[in-house]
Order: structure tokens, then C-alpha cells, then sequence
């Protein structure tokens, strides 16, 4: 799994330097590094999801043995972004094809859409097609919004693009572990069975099971 980076600003003035030294070493001690920006009170960790998530339990006791309200909201600020930002799931790319010969006021809105939904669009050869890059529920929520806006001109990208995705569907990696289904309703409390079925290929029971014990670990 590759590195991400996660601000924290006025990390400084908001705990101190003291304890911007202690949180160093905290996240020091999961391969994870607390690195200033420039000379300003503003930091950036860099880490490994699964070790800033590991290194925020320590965080958590830390704040909570000081008993202080500053570190809470900074624990509290971490983890929500790295749960925002963190990567669970590999990206995959579904191509627009003949994009050029689409109407104008079409490519308008699909590119609105794209950028939407937060996805990666490349254009290939000199924008004959497009590529869009983005984790599964990025792409089915693109696909699905695309199909729910009814624009009969459209309708040929949508099927192309669900066609895709269903070819997708069967070539992602069955994932039978409970740990890894809770992990990826801890990263997005919001998904659903259908997308727990779709982007890990287990079964229904398997995924409402992961919910239901997930709520109860609240």
C-alpha cells in the first residue's frame, strides 16, 4: 500500500512544540513521520494507511492519560482525514470511447460529473476517448448518477461504462475476512451491502454481519 499525506494545520500553536515533539515520536514508532511545513505551525503526516491508523490508537490514550481537549480534537481532526484521504481499495479506469463525437453540451456535462465525483479523466489521443480513474464506489456512483440524469443522447455511455463495471465486478478479488470489511465500513461508515458485495466479492450474509458487528463496536 502506498504513502499518504495527511495536513494538520496550526498543529503548533494548537498543542505546543512540546507535544509536537511527543506526537513525533509517537508516529515515529509506526514508520510514520510528523514533517513541519517550511517555518510555518502548519504539518504534514506521511505514513502507511494502516500504520497512522495504528498510531493514532496511541494518540487516542496518549490525549485521553493528559487528559487534554487539544489533543482530542487533534486526534479526533487525524482521524477523520486519514479515513477521508486513506485508500482501501485499488483505483481502476473504464474508457469513454468516441468522446470527440459526442455533442458538446454532452461532453460539458459529463466532464462536470467526472469532476463531480472526484474522479481522474485522461484524454487519449487527442481526446478521441477519455479514461476515468477512481476507487469502485467513485465509478458506480458515476455510472449511476449518469443513468439517473435520462439524457437520451447519453444513454450509449451508460450502458458501455455499466458493462464495464460489471466486468470489473467479476474480476475483483473475493475478500472473505470480517477484519477487512470492517475495516473498509470504518474508512466509509456510509457504504452499503450492495457496494460491500460488489467491490469484495463476499456474500450478502457476510456483509450485513460485518455491518451489524461494526455498529456494535461503536
Amino acid at each position: 500500500m502506498h504513502s499518504i499525506k495527511i495536513p494538520i494545520n496550526s498543529l503548533m500553536r494548537r498543542v505546543g512544540r512540546i507535544e509536537v515533539h511527543r506526537l513525533s515520536e509517537l508516529f515515529a514508532a509506526h514508520q510514520c513521520q510528523l514533517k513541519r511545513i517550511g517555518r510555518s505551525r502548519n504539518y504534514l503526516l506521511i505514513g502507511e494507511y494502516d500504520c497512522i491508523l495504528a498510531s493514532l490508537i496511541e494518540v487516542k490514550e496518549h490525549a485521553e492519560l493528559e487528559d487534554s481537549a487539544s489533543l482530542k480534537r487533534v486526534h479526533a481532526s487525524i482521524y477523520k482525514e486519514t479515513l477521508r484521504v486513506g485508500v482501501l481499495t485499488p483505483t481502476h479506469t473504464l474508457r469513454i470511447s468516441k468522446f470527440n463525437a459526442l455533442d458538446k453540451q454532452d461532453r460539458d456535462a459529463l466532464i462536470a460529473l467526472i469532476t463531480e465525483t472526484r474522479l481522474t479523466m485522461k484524454r487519449i489521443r487527442y481526446g478521441r476517448h477519455i479514461d476515468i480513474t477512481g476507487q469502485v464506489e467513485q465509478l458506480t456512483s458515476f455510472t449511476h448518477a449518469l443513468d439517473s440524469t435520462a439524457v437520451q443522447s447519453l444513454q450509449p455511455v451508460t450502458n458501455t461504462l455499466q458493462r464495464q463495471l460489471k466486468s470489473l465486478g467479476a474480476t475483483l478479488p473475493r475478500v472473505d475476512s470480517k477484519i477487512s470489511l470492517i475495516n473498509a465500513i470504518r474508512a466509509n461508515p456510509s457504504i452499503t451491502v450492495a457496494e460491500l458485495c460488489f467491490q469484495f466479492g463476499c456474500t450478502t450474509k457476510a456483509a450485513r454481519e460485518a455491518l451489524d458487528e461494526y455498529e456494535f463496536l461503536l
